[in-house]
């Protein structure tokens, strides 16, 4: 006679959540792959920038249900003094116009909103030290360095060249690069609190009192939008770390060549006062602030 054998119903394999995650990541590195190899046609990168978004959107929802919490490490978008973050803050300026312009604010956090953020689990933002955020100083192509208020990565002091002659501008707020001639990070972490800078949509960009440039996004005219970039120090991004990461952060590749690029994250904290207890993920943006829609009719030819 033949032994017959149990089957085994212990599961070894993934669950459904940790496959839709995979799914997600592979759509945004193929996404990115696009962007990035398709420069000929500014259609072909909106159109694949705004797949990479909606993809980027489910990911960052789906690691927020998984972790139970928000990424945290984002890029705050702004540089200050490394010494006081709150001394004299600015809008980092490798950003692309409309973000160093109208469509955003330069705000401070009340205790309300900081609240709402460690809710969600950001507690830490990346910050640029203001000293390699001057545009012309050093001046471009001179070869010049400027000395920052933070160390390198080996904890030896940091000079960076020009901020227009920077190499990666992706990674402006990661730590600088150890070594002599390097011209590439000029970020450092910081705790947050009460009083620190965030940018903030600019929810009446477009005039009037309803504020539409809220209810675009979805959101309520009064609600306060916080924007954050999603770039290589979030907690999100890192392969190895978890089943629920992103390899690497996604870049938008339709931009000047010394522009920062990468996909942006809209939290609502609720209306000024009357904040959420927890932040919560309203949209995912392209570095100029446009949406899936807006970038799908651009896409499309239907938005000049």
């Amino acid at each position: 006679m033949y032994a017959t054998s149990k089957r085994n119903n212990t599961s070894t394999g993934f669950t459904l959540l940790e496959l839709l995650v995979v799914v997600a990541i592979l759509a945004i590195i193929g996404g990115g792959l696009l962007v990035a190899y398709d420069q000929v046609d500014d259609r072909a990168a909106e159109g694949a920038a705004a797949h990479t978004l909606a993809v980027l959107d489910k990911a960052v929802r789906t690691y927020t249900a998984t972790e139970r919490q928000a990424p945290n490490g984002l890029d705050s978008l702004i540089a200050t003094d490394s010494a006081d973050v709150q001394g004299s803050p600015e809008k980092v300026a490798v950003l692309p116009s409309k973000l160093l312009g109208s469509k955003t604010l330069l705000v401070a956090l009340t205790q309300g909103q900081l609240d709402s953020l460690i809710g969600a689990g950001m507690t830490d933002l990346r910050f640029v030290d203001s000293a390699g955020n001057d545009p012309a100083n050093p001046a471009p192509g001179t070869g010049a360095t400027a000395t920052l208020g933070i160390n390198d990565a080996d904890g030896n002091a940091a000079t960076v060249g020009a901020l227009l002659d920077i190499d990666i501008p992706h990674r402006i707020f990661e730590t600088p690069r150890p070594g002599s001639n390097r011209n590439r990070g000029r970020g450092f972490s910081h705790t947050l609190a009460v009083g620190d800078p965030v940018l903030q949509w600019n929810p009446s960009r477009s005039g009037g009192s309803g504020n539409y440039d809220n209810t675009k996004l979805g959101a309520d005219k009064d609600d306060v939008l916080l924007i954050f970039g999603l770039g290589n120090d979030a907690s999100i991004i890192g392969a190895g770390r978890g089943r629920t990461q992103i390899p690497s952060a996604p870049v938008f590749g339709k931009g000047r060549r010394y522009e920062y690029g990468r996909y942006l994250l809209v939290y609502n904290i609720g209306p000024l006062g009357l904040e959420f207890g927890t932040a919560r993920l309203q949209t995912v943006l392209n570095t100029h602030g446009d949406f899936i829609d807006e970038m799908l009719a651009e896409h499309g030819g239907q938005k000049q």
